[in-house]
């Protein structure tokens, strides 16, 4: 009743499809895919002993509202004297508080946990958290550990089992003392004892040691949590490997791609060492020996510095001229920094993209349009946001447009291109 059909507004896209998902609509890799990597790894080497286990709420459950910001967030999954602690320290459209020197006592059939048994632990704001308690590692029992699981390997003569800290934290572990329990010294690490338990305590950052039992060893790895959001879980040549890197990894048989969005120079963490021989084409690729846990890279693909044509043809019309190939690129992001509520490309006519302002960067991949968009023109059309628009109660306040002196606001900042650069990886 009150718009055409080809200029309707109201905060939605007509054809394209993104809303904000792990893994974007040109294929970009976000903040939230790294996050849930770490849960869907812990599902698929853990799943096998969460998917038994029943939940226990504490018994401020049923009255913990989404405002309230200060009380603790928890629960436990358990079966048997085994299980893991839940911790959430998030709410959307809220910021909650630090949590600080925590202690948590679960009554499991057999004992009683407390985690920590001394100091307590700290959650930080927009963080969540999984201990084990009572978990079973190649013969020895962990009791708990202020770390979370996040993958294992058993291949190989010694296994190991990779843990996440929270940033800035020393982990602790404490096994159950049995006969020929040891742990091996390493670097920062401290050991004590009683005549209940053996306690590991870790310092910040990465660090290694090893479990001897029963004859077997096992390695534990304990990273930090923003390694571990740079971590990738490959398979080469029938061995499970951690690779960590900036950019993102994909395998393909014995071979990883790496693809990177703005930086031409790949930095690659590998555990464990690897003896293989490393080759990235004819890009130049340089080991160091800065860590006597992992195996290290750097690799350098040429820079490649793109300046857009924009011109602006009206209020609201803006036309921007595309490179004229992708110069060796896996793709050509373009970024569009706007204020408003709706933004449309066309190409030759042709409605190719669209998105609703949301407080951040309309993102377009070049790389679908090619070779048939090389040197064309691509038009954009905006339109205002209104100072009544319901969707503005989504938005971020820091992002929120200032109606002090207009009832409509477009703003197209800026348009620029970014490179996302490729290399390809080959174990010999």
């Amino acid at each position: 009743e009150h718009s055409y059909f080809s200029d309707e507004a109201y905060g939605l896209p007509k054809i394209s499809y993104d809303f904000q998902a792990p893994i974007g609509e040109f294929g970009q890799v976000r903040e939230g895919f790294q996050r849930l990597k770490l849960i869907n790894w812990f599902a698929q080497d853990f799943g096998d002993l969460l998917a038994p286990m029943q939940t226990v709420l504490p018994e401020n459950a049923a009255i913990l509202k989404p405002e309230n910001v200060t009380d603790l967030r928890y629960s436990v999954r358990v079966k048997g004297n085994s299980g893991f602690l839940f911790v959430n320290n998030f709410q959307d459209d809220l910021k909650t508080t630090d949590k600080q020197n925590i202690q948590i006592k679960i009554n499991t059939s057999v004992d009683i946990i407390t985690i920590t048994e001394s100091n307590g632990f700290s959650v930080k704001e927009g963080e969540n958290l999984i201990f084990p308690f009572h978990l079973a590692i190649n013969g020895t029992d962990l009791i708990y550990a202020t770390a979370q699981l996040y993958t294992k390997s058993d291949n190989g003569k010694t296994p190991y089992y990779v843990f996440v800290a929270q940033d800035g934290s020393n982990a602790e572990f404490s096994f159950a003392k049995s006969n020929g329990l040891s742990i091996k010294k390493a670097p920062g690490i401290s050991i004590g004892q009683n005549e209940k338990r053996i306690l590991v305590k870790c310092p910040k950052g990465t660090s290694e040691f090893i479990v001897n039992a029963k004859g077997r060893q096992t390695k534990i790895l304990v990273i930090e949590k923003s390694l571990a959001l740079q971590s990738y879980v490959v398979t080469i040549k029938g061995q499970k490997l951690l690779v960590f890197s900036d950019a993102e990894v994909l395998q393909e048989n014995d071979s990883i791609t790496l693809m990177s969005t703005g930086k031409n120079v790949f930095n690659i963490q590998v555990y464990p060492k690897i003896q293989s021989k490393v080759i990235a084409g004819k890009a130049p690729i340089t080991a160091s020996a800065n860590s006597n846990l992992m195996s290290t890279f750097n690799v350098t693909v040429p820079e490649v510095i793109l300046e857009p044509t924009v011109r602006q043809v009206g209020e609201r019309k803006t036309v921007v001229t595309l490179p004229s190939s992708l110069n060796g690129l896996n793709d050509i992001f373009m970024n569009i920094d706007y204020t408003g509520d709706t933004g449309m490309g066309f190409l030759d006519g042709e409605l190719v993209s669209d998105e609703f302002w949301k407080g951040t960067l309309w993102q377009i991949g070049l790389k679908k349009f090619y070779p048939n968009a090389a040197s064309k023109e691509m038009v954009f059309y905006f339109r205002p946001v209104n100072e009544d628009a319901s969707y503005l109660d989504d938005i971020s306040p820091k992002d929120r447009p200032d109606f002090s002196k207009s009832k409509q606001i477009l703003n197209i900042k800026k348009i620029s291109f970014t490179p996302e650069y490729k290399v390809n990886l080959q174990f010999e």
